[in-house]
């Protein structure tokens, strides 16, 4: 009997092998992702528990996202583009938890006034968060492609 033929890759592998379409559709992730954070820490989901496991849901999203993200940066970081870019992204994305976080603990009133203030805070928070991850992976990846390589040649090349 005879195999079938697979002439298409499927539409994972197709966004996997092409870093423009990964990055595009990380960041379109990441937003969703963050959506549901704002929805969630806003209290406007709070039917039950439904809060609590919408927000678990996006906190455990975050790292997957992110890595997409940051591995889309990484093949343009090994070829010499977008360095200023993630390291602008990293510093913004600090500077942007950190407030969050801050204005989360001051403001943090029961009233209904801060509903919108309260999920604002958690989609800037949850954001932030995927964008420094997003850096901290791309640059790591990126600007360490073949250094087990370069270091294992330059051994070779002194001799043991």
């Amino acid at each position: 009997m005879k195999e079938p033929e697979f002439t298409s890759p499927s539409l994972i592998s197709r966004v996997l092998r092409d870093p423009v379409r990964l990055r595009r559709g990380a960041w379109l992730a990441a937003l969703a992702v963050s959506l549901g954070g704002g929805v969630a820490g806003s209290g406007w989901a709070a039917v039950g528990s439904f809060a609590a496991i919408l927000m678990a849901l996006v906190w455990l999203l975050v790292p997957v996202v992110a890595t997409g993200i940051g591995m889309g940066d990484a093949f343009f970081l090994r070829h010499g583009i977008g360095q200023r870019r993630v390291t602008i992204m990293l510093v913004l994305s600090t500077v942007a938890a950190l407030v969050s976080c801050v204005v989360l603990a001051v403001a943090s009133r029961p009233e209904s006034q801060q509903e919108l203030l309260s999920g604002a805070l958690y989609l800037l928070l949850t954001l932030a968060v995927i964008s420094w991850l997003a850096a901290v992976i791309g640059l790591g990846v990126g600007r360490s492609d073949g250094y087990l390589s370069r270091r294992i040649q330059n051994v070779d090349d002194r001799g043991w």
